[in-house]
C-alpha cells in the first residue's frame, strides 16, 4: 500500500509519502495544530495500481503556549504575551485574566491569532493573574501555560473618616473608609504619644482591613493616630489628619487609711499603671454610701488628706482615676476608719457625800454617744 499525507486537500500541498504491506501507516514530524488530508492505494503485483482511499480530514493536537510573561501593564490594563511553542501561524488562542490565583475570581477571556492579548477596564491597585492556552483546529484545547502575575500600578486613594472604635486602659480601636481604594488595598496606620509620630513608644499596624486594634498602650494618655494607602507599585495615599484620642484610666488599687488623728484622716492608693500627672479626685463621707457630708479632695499625688474632721466619727473613703480623655475610672474604696478620741478635759468632783462622788468632765469635741 502507498499511504500520503499533505497539508493540501488536492494533494499537491507538502506531501509525505509511506508504503506498507500493513494496513495501517504513521506519519511523524508533522506540525502542531495543523490539519492534514490522508489518502492509500494498492500496487499491483504486476504494477497496476488502485483508485485512492481518501480519510477524513485530521488536525494534530496543538501545543501549550510557552514562556508566558506580562509584556506592559498600567492603572487599567496588562498585556499578557507567549511563545507559539511551535504552533503555526494562524493558531487561535484563549488568553484569561482574573483577579485569583486559581482564576476562581472575576474572569474576563480573549481570543486572539496574535501570540499576545491585552486587557483593558482593569481595577487600579489589584493583582491580576494572567495565562493562555491553544485552541486546537480540530477543536482540541491545549493546556495552559504558566501563570504570571501583574500589579496595577495606580497612586493610592486617601482613606476617609478616621474614628476611635473603642478605648480601654491598655488598648485603642480605630477605623477609617477606603476613599474609594480598590478591596485589596494595604493601609499602614500608626498611633503615637506626639503629634510629631516621634514618641518612644510609637506603634504601627500594616492591615488589607479598614480598622486597626493596638495593644499595650499605657493607661490614661493621649494618642495620635494617622493611616494612608499603600500604593503597592505606584505612590501611597497621604496620612489622614492627626486623630487625638486617649486610653482610659485604670481604677486605683488598694486604697486604704495610711493615718488617723483626732480631726484628720489620710487615705492613700496605688496608680495602678497610671503614669505621673494622673489626676485622682479622693472622696470622704459620714454615710457608706456617701450620701452624707461630703468632702473631697482632687490631687496629682497618690495621697490625700483630709482636716477639720470631727473626733471619735467614723468616716467612709473613697477614690477614682479622672482620665485625660475626660473619662472616669470606677472607685477603689477604703475601708471605713475612725478619728481618734480626745481626752477629755476639766476632770472635778462636783458632788461628795459620807458614800459616793461625782466625778465630772468637758467632752472637749468628743461627739454625742462617745464613750
Amino acid at each position: 500500500y502507498d499511504a500520503q499525507v499533505s497539508t493540501a486537500s488536492n494533494f499537491t500541498g507538502t506531501l509525505t509519502s509511506s508504503r506498507t504491506s500493513g494496513v495501517t501507516a504513521s506519519f511523524a514530524g508533522l506540525t502542531a495544530n495543523s490539519t492534514y488530508y490522508l489518502r492509500v492505494k494498492a500496487l499491483g503485483h504486476g504494477g497496476a495500481e488502485s483508485s485512492y482511499a481518501v480519510a477524513a480530514a485530521s488536525a494534530t493536537e496543538p501545543n501549550a503556549p510557552s514562556a508566558a510573561s506580562i509584556l506592559a501593564a498600567s492603572s487599567s490594563t496588562a498585556q499578557l504575551g507567549w511563545n507559539a511553542n511551535a504552533n503555526p501561524a494562524g493558531s487561535l488562542y484563549l488568553a484569561q485574566r482574573s483577579t485569583a490565583s486559581n482564576f476562581s475570581g472575576t474572569l474576563t477571556s480573549s481570543q486572539t491569532f496574535e501570540v499576545s492579548a491585552l486587557f483593558s477596564g482593569l481595577a487600579a491597585n489589584t493583582t491580576y493573574y494572567l495565562r493562555a492556552r491553544t485552541v486546537g483546529n480540530g477543536g482540541s484545547l491545549s493546556a495552559f501555560s504558566g501563570t504570571v502575575s501583574t500589579f496595577t500600578t495606580s497612586a493610592a486613594l486617601d482613606p476617609v473618616s478616621a474614628a476611635v472604635v473603642s478605648a480601654a486602659s491598655t488598648t485603642l480601636s480605630y477605623s477609617w473608609g477606603d476613599g474609594g481604594n480598590a478591596a485589596g488595598t494595604q493601609y499602614r496606620a500608626l498611633v503615637s504619644t506626639t503629634s510629631a509620630f516621634t514618641g518612644g513608644a510609637d506603634g504601627s499596624s500594616t492591615t488589607l482591613n479598614v480598622t486597626a486594634a493596638f495593644a499595650g498602650l499605657t493607661a490614661n494618655t493621649t494618642y495620635y493616630f494617622k493611616v494612608k494607602a499603600l500604593g503597592g507599585l505606584g505612590p501611597d495615599s497621604a496620612y489622614t489628619a492627626a486623630l487625638t484620642s486617649s486610653t482610659l484610666a485604670a481604677p486605683p488599687v488598694t486604697a486604704a487609711v495610711a493615718a488617723v488623728a483626732t480631726t484628720t484622716a489620710q487615705l492613700g492608693w496605688g496608680a495602678n499603671a497610671n503614669p505621673a500627672g494622673t489626676l485622682y479626685d479622693a472622696q470622704l463621707s459620714t454615710a457608706s454610701n456617701f450620701t452624707g457630708t461630703l468632702t473631697s479632695s482632687r490631687t496629682l499625688g497618690v495621697t490625700a488628706l483630709f482636716s477639720g474632721l470631727g473626733a471619735n466619727a467614723t468616716y467612709y473613703l473613697r477614690v477614682k482615676a479622672l482620665g485625660h480623655g475626660g473619662a472616669e475610672s470606677t472607685y477603689a474604696v477604703a475601708s471605713a476608719s475612725a478619728t481618734d478620741a480626745t481626752a477629755p478635759v476639766t476632770a472635778a468632783v462636783s458632788a461628795v457625800t459620807a458614800g459616793s462622788e461625782t466625778l465630772g468632765w468637758g467632752a472637749n469635741a468628743n461627739p454625742a454617744g462617745t464613750l
